[in-house]
Order: C-alpha cells, then structure tokens, then sequence
C-alpha cells in the first residue's frame, strides 16, 4: 500500500467524462426496444398500475435475484411522481397510456439508472486504485474503464451486468481496505456490499473468496488480528442484506427452485448457434478482440503474475481471490455471453495499470522529472485504451436507424391493416393482438380510440434457444395458407443456415418463401447489433386477412415422436397466439379450431392453459354456445394446477350462468 494523496480534480472529471460517454446516445433504437430489459418489464408488471389487486411485489422470476428489479420498480414510481408534479400526466391512466403509445422517457429513466451504476464504478475503480498504489493508478484505472466502449455500451442497456461490475467492484474496495483497517465497522460494510452484489447477481457469492481473503492477510500483518467473528459477522448482514433485496427468493422458495433448476440447464445446455467452439475459447478471443485490447489484455496478465505471484501485494491478491474463480466458473457454462465477463474488465485494467506503474517507479526512472513520468503514464494509458477507443464508431453505429425500425415504418406504409403477418423472432414490433391482450382494457380502449399504431395479425414462429430442433414443425409454409407477410430475421435466419444438415426443415421454409413469395423488402447489415431483415408478400391474397371475410382456417403440425409425447415444442403457445389472431378478426370458428388444436399437444405452462380454457369459453359464446363454454369452464376447473385460475373459472362460469354477456377475458 501507498501514501495517498487527495486531488479531487482528477476524479470529478473522470466521472464527467464517464457521464458524457454514457448518456450520449442513451435513447438509440426508441422507441422501439431491441433489448429484453427482463429487470424493467418485471417491475412494471409488479406495479400493476391502477388495479389494486394487481400490485404484486413478487416478481415471480429468480432466474437472477430480484435487487435490480426491485431499483427499476422505484425509478417507475419517481417517474409517475415527476410527471404528475409536472403536468404532464393527470392520472395513473394517463401514465400507462403514455407507456403504450411511446415507451420512450420511460426507457431512458431504465437505461439512465444503469448510466449512473456505470459511472459510480468508474470513481469506485478509481478509489480502489489510488488505496492499492496511489493516485496515479487510481485515475490510471479509471480513465480505462470510463473510455472503455464494452462498459460504455453495456451502461446504455437495462441488464444485470453493469450493476453487478459497480457491487463486485465497491466489495473488493472494502475488502482491500480491510489491509489496512480491519475493524468490524469494515467487515459491515463489506459484508453489506457483499451482500448487495448477490443480490443483483447469484454468481457474486464468490466475493467471499476475497473477503476471506483479505481476513487472512489483516491477521498475518496486521497488529490487530481480526477475529474470525467479524468475518461471520460481515456473511451475516451479507445475507441479511440479500434476504431484503430479495425478499422472495425465501418466501417464494418453490418457485425459486424451479427456476433455478431451468436456468441451470439454461447454462449447461447454451443457445443454438453460439456452440461451435468451447466457453474458455470464446472469452479467450472475447477479451483482447471485442472488450479490452490485446495490449490491455497481456498486461493484465502480467500484472496478475507479477503484482500478485511474484511481488505478492495483498490488495492484488484479494483481486486475484475474485478474479480466478470468477473466470473460471463463467467459462466452465456452455452458455456464452460477452456481458458475463464486464466484472472482470475494472479488475483487468487495475493490474494492468498496476503493473505500469511499478514499471515507471523502477530505479532507472525515479531520477526523471515528475512530469516526463506523468507524461509518459498517461502516454501509456492511452496506448492502452486504443484498441477500445477505436471500437467507439461501432458503439455510435447503434444510434442510427436500426433495420427493425425502417422494416416497422416500411410495414406501416406499405402493408395495409389487418394484414396476417407471419415473423421470426427478433424482428420488427408490431402492434397486433398479442401486445394488444397485455394491455389492460382501460388502456386499450385509450389507445384503439386514439388509433395512432396500425394493428396487424401478428403470429411469430417459435424459437427453440435449448433443443432448437423441436422449432422444424412450424417452418412448413402449407401451415400458413391465411398469411399475408412472412418476415424472416437475420440473426434466427442465420443460425439455421449455418448448419443447414442439422435444420433441413427450416432451410426449405426459406427456399419455398424465394419460391412461392415476392420479395417486397431486404434489409441487409453489417452490424451485429441489428438483424438483416427480409420480408415476402404472399400475392394470392387480393384482400388483408382482417378484410376477407372467409378463410382457410388452422392447420395442425406433425405429431411429435413417441418418445417425445409429453415434451411440450411450443405448440400450445402458437395455437394461442393463432387462436387471438383469427377471435380478434372475427373468425370465431377458425379460432375456436386454433386453441382446441393446442390440446392435443403437451401444455406445460399454466398461464397458456387458462389463456387456451378463456379463449375457447369466449369463442363458444360468441357463436352462440354457452352451455358448451360451461363444460369447458368446469374441465378447466378440475384440471388446471394452479388455484387463482381455478377461482377465474368458476368466476367466469357464474357469469355466464347468471345471463350476463361474457365472463372477463
């Protein structure tokens, strides 16, 4: 450890700068939103706006813990509370409207949140450094993360990973400075940061690993020799703190379980498409070619060996203590992601940095002025942050048009309503009957009377990330005689095509769509950020599907094999979504036919079963069948697993028994 000196000049203007480099640009792609932003649509749905009943703080997912849904959930409510002190919304009708018809400040408040977790890391980096080795690896470190366009960008999207870096980051500064001053009030805080990490993400648990570590040193060369309870203690409120951001992971345990066990084979089994080679290979490539550099890269390693094996610095080796295990679990997984390895870039760039400045501290260098050493640090920094600065044009490349949204405003002016379009995933969002459903009826009402979005049928072709050849049944184009628009995605396109053996079924969908189709629009790319988009008319049709009065009606996929009868290929959720495209159309016949068609395959899903039962009962009646609706109310009742449904049922029954015109949906 080093003498520190306190110069707040040279931080403030790092944060300045952090803060400039991630807010510019924040709003690209709205408001169309080509992101999953899981931790933002949790917490919406949490609120439940305006029904009471609704308002639910589980969020009933713990595929990662719920601490950064749970910040996103009070960033919707500052927002509600700013507006309405604004005037610029009236009621909480008026906010959820707003949300529908442009989502735009509402993702900018998202993606603002995960902005300023971005750029605390930068000071947290920088405070690490300067407690490590003074000053000059303090604003060193911090400079390289602030410029670094792999954080800049992840900063811009509303994901788990950057708040994870900020937590990981701030344990390790408190488990360094337990060197120092391992009091218990330290062993708090570490144990609460800790804590807070785990909560945002479950692979932070192995921050124990330098706490321990850091415990072992303060008792080797420390005069005080921390007890061992303070390290108990300090797992303690780690976990106290866990239990309160996450309150559900407990009382929610069933749940939890199941999607542990879901998500563990989400990790082991990987996406299609992203296997050809092996995790340790992939972020191998990944960290010198696409996040640091390959000059900051080498370094790191470096100033791994040499800061922490040979001259065996303890603030080093707590890093090392999170560094090694952490890489090592991350590429032991099958599934991949650029975005796991963002907890180690800050710790990357403080050895690298480290490193560096032990070189200019070296004898031969001590006697040269102090500005020629300061000159030549920063000369060397930014050798180092080349590589990344030049991958800045690609980042920027994301505010322009993405291809979904010139294929959405293509559509919109070129595709008449009601149009039954047919689409992979990944492409444009288009307002139809699915986005519709999740509306509740108030806002929908608003939004159908102020008619400012073109609605469409629109039926998507599943995607199968684990086991992606169950997905061959859909890609049969004699499913889609009612079909208007067939859009194909380039980043599902291309996974089948890259190993057309493998996906001969889709390969000839797409051979018959050049065949039988007209090519209207090809939308090409050189960014990995957007997919190519191509999109074929089906010209037998004079007439939208909306318009046409009759039509060909559902058609049932190929049977599953007999040793997969039970396994469910999506079928109930496509002859859901197809069953809502012909009722919303008024073809209650062909609807009908949609959602019985599901029941002769696996239906896994509880929510899918009731929304096939409701969507049957609401069919029968308006063809005039109630005493039918009943019958399937009461097999519905009897079967389905889950008691809330149970209870619609029953309540959807006494509806219709007591003569009124239709239960809820």
């Amino acid at each position: 450890m080093r003498a520190r000196t306190h110069n707040f000049a040279g931080p403030a203007i790092l944060v300045l700068l952090a803060g400039v480099l991630r807010f510019y640009g924040l709003g690209w792609g709205l408001p169309q939103v080509y992101e999953e932003a899981q931790p933002f649509r949790l917490a919406w749905s949490m609120w439940g706006w305006g029904d009471a009943s609704a308002f639910d703080p589980n969020p009933h997912f713990f595929n990662y813990p719920s601490l950064y849904i749970y910040v996103q959930f009070a960033g919707q409510g500052l927002a509600f509370l700013g507006m309405k002190v604004t005037g610029m919304i009236h009621s909480v009708l008026d906010y959820r409207v707003r949300y529908a018809l442009d989502p735009t400040p509402f993702y900018m408040m998202g993606r603002a949140i995960t902005a300023l977790f971005g750029i605390a890391t930068v000071y947290v980096t920088y405070r690490l450094g300067r407690r490590a080795l003074g000053q000059a690896l303090g604003v060193g470190a911090a400079l390289l993360v602030a410029v670094n366009t792999f954080h800049v960008s992840k900063s811009q999207v509303i994901e788990v990973d950057v708040p994870l870096t900020f937590f990981a980051i701030l344990t390790l500064f408190l488990a360094v400075r337990l060197l120092e001053t391992p009091t218990r009030r330290n062993y708090l805080l570490t144990g609460v940061a800790m804590g807070l990490a785990i909560s945002t993400k479950y692979t932070a648990a192995l921050l124990l690993l330098p706490l321990v570590t850091a415990h072992l040193v303060a008792r080797r060369d420390s005069g005080e020799k921390p007890p061992w309870a303070h390290v108990g203690l300090a797992v303690a409120v780690g976990l106290a703190a866990f239990a309160v951001t996450s309150p559900f992971v407990l009382l929610d345990a069933k749940t939890f379980a199941q999607h542990m066990r879901l998500e563990g084979q989400h990790m082991r089994l990987g996406h299609f498409g992203s296997d050809t080679y092996s995790s340790a290979s992939f972020y191998v490539r990944a960290l010198p070619n696409m996040i640091l550099g390959w000059p900051l890269s080498l370094l790191g390693l470096f100033g791994l060996v040499f800061l922490a094996g040979i001259r065996r610095y303890p603030w080093a080796i707590v890093l090392a203590a999170f560094l090694l295990p952490y890489t090592a679990v991350v590429a032991s997984w099958s599934m991949k992601a650029y975005r796991y390895l963002l907890p180690a870039v800050p710790i990357v760039m403080l050895l690298a940095m480290g490193s560096l400045v032990e070189g200019f501290r070296h004898r031969r260098l001590a006697g040269a002025p102090s500005a020629a050493r300061v000159g030549a640090l920063v000369l060397a920094g930014l050798l180092l942050a080349a590589p990344s600065l030049a991958r800045f044009p690609l980042h920027l490349e994301r505010i322009q048009p993405d291809t979904r949204t010139v294929a959405k405003r293509w559509i919109e002016a070129n595709i008449p309503r009601g149009s039954l379009i047919l689409q992979e995933h990944y492409g444009p969002e288009l307002f139809g009957p699915l986005a519709s459903q999740r509306l509740d009826e108030d806002v929908r009402r608003e939004v159908f009377e102020r008619d400012v979005m073109p609605f469409y049928a629109v039926q998507m072709l599943p995607l199968m990330q684990v086991k992606p050849n169950r997905s061959a049944v859909f890609y049969d184009l004699s499913l889609y005689e009612d079909v208007d628009v067939v859009i194909t995605s380039g980043i599902v396109r291309g996974r089948y095509v890259h190993e057309a053996e493998r996906f001969q079924s889709q390969v000839a969908f797409y051979a018959d769509l050049e065949r039988h189709f007209e090519k209207a629009l090809e939308l090409a790319t050189t960014r990995n950020s957007e997919p190519a988009i191509t999109i074929y008319i089906n010209k037998r049709h004079a007439a939208p599907f909306g318009d046409r009065g009759v039509v060909a009606g559902p058609r049932a996929v190929a049977a599953p094999p007999d040793g997969e009868r039970k396994i469910s290929r999506a079928e109930e959720i496509f002859y859901d979504n197809l069953g809502l495209n012909y009722e919303t159309f008024g073809y209650h016949d062909e609807a009908l036919a949609a959602y019985e068609l599901a029941f002769r395959y696996p239906i896994t899903m509880p929510p899918v079963y009731a929304s096939l039962v409701m969507g049957r009962v609401r069919c029968l009646l308006a063809l005039g069948r109630p005493a039918e609706a009943v019958r399937v109310l009461e097999m519905g009742t009897a079967a389905t697993p889950s008691a809330e449904d149970r209870e619609r049922f029953l309540r959807a029954k006494r509806t219709i028994l007591s003569g009124a015109a239709r239960p809820d949906p």
